[in-house]
């Protein structure tokens, strides 16, 4: 159990390896006993998440804006649509991934988003990102390999609020 878990705002382990204990239900936990919590980001962690602790999380905290999974949880874009609806004042999420397979389906995010990374985009599916576009200051393509310096420039340019946009060298 965590100590005082209501006092919790934020959790940032970013590039750490952890060892939790009750790995099952530590998210779940914390979300339960802290309605206020606003960013969780386990980017370049060991820790995984499931859908459901993600669901659970933005159910319950109404406060959520930043959301960072480690990219090797491999949970879809599409399956949290469920979450991207609860979160409503979801500003940042970095994570998921896209399906192996092109789907006509527009991608589930929140229109409140304006910090947005895609591990995993491909040139044929950036076409998904118009509809938040103008939305978007930060872009984060770092572990997108597949993109070249024109998906790069037409991101520039149909992201006209655009401020920082990353990208592999």
């Amino acid at each position: 159990m965590l100590l005082d878990a209501s006092k919790i705002d934020q959790l940032q382990l970013q590039g750490h390896n952890c060892e939790i204990y009750n790995h099952d239900e530590w998210l779940k936990e914390l979300a339960t006993n802290n309605e206020a919590f606003e960013s969780l980001s386990l980017h370049l962690t060991n820790l995984v998440v499931s859908v459901e602790d993600l669901n659970e999380l933005a159910k319950k905290c109404h406060n959520l804006v930043s959301v960072k999974i480690n990219s090797s949880c491999q949970i879809d874009i599409y399956d949290l649509h469920d979450f991207f609806h609860k979160a409503t004042a979801l500003e940042e999420f970095f994570g998921g991934k896209y399906p192996n397979e092109y789907t006509d389906l527009p991608l589930p995010l929140p229109v409140t988003l304006c910090q947005l990374g895609l591990p995993t985009i491909r040139k044929d599916t950036l076409a998904k990102l118009i509809p938040y576009a103008v939305a978007l200051k930060k872009l984060d393509l770092t572990y997108s390999s597949d993109l070249d310096t024109h998906d790069h420039c037409e991101l520039i340019r149909i992201c006209t609020n655009l401020e920082d946009l990353r990208v592999s060298s």
